[in-house]
């Protein structure tokens, strides 16, 4: 019997997705909150003091 592994946690194939400048500013217009580098935590923001 030829079993192959199943595992659906195993990574799959990378699809990269490029929008052109037009598409991103379209999208920015109407999805304000993004991910930007100045809304990341700062270096000193730990989470281990919540556990």
């Amino acid at each position: 019997m030829n079993e192959k592994p199943n595992n659906p946690y195993a990574a799959g194939p990378v699809i990269e997705w490029k929008m052109t400048k037009e598409e991103l500013e379209a999208y920015l217009a109407k999805h304000p909150i993004v991910y930007r580098e100045e809304l990341k935590p700062s270096p000193t923001f730990q989470m281990d003091k919540w556990a």
